[in-house]
């Protein structure tokens, strides 16, 4: 499986993760708490996170780019003058 696609199924699980959480607290508060949600977005989250870490992280962003090597080199035209 190519990184893209690992890291992007891992964000799909800890989002499906993160609505389970958000259902279960809302569940709590009306007064009826279904505890298979809490399970259910704890193991997306979980897998989620594997997914994650288990591909190397993106590439450095490459943004500006030629401005950078543009700045870091050296002023050649020779010495000051005052």
């Amino acid at each position: 499986m190519d990184s893209g696609r690992a890291r992007r199924i891992g964000m799909f699980f800890i989002l499906i993760g993160i609505v389970g959480c958000v259902l279960f607290i809302s569940l709590i508060r009306a007064g009826k708490p279904v505890f298979e949600f809490l399970l259910i977005s704890l193991l997306a989250f979980a897998f989620g996170y594997l997914f994650l870490r288990r591909e190397s992280p993106p590439p450095a962003d490459e943004r500006f780019h030629t401005l950078r090597k543009i700045r870091r080199k050296p002023d050649k035209k020779g010495p000051a003058k005052k």
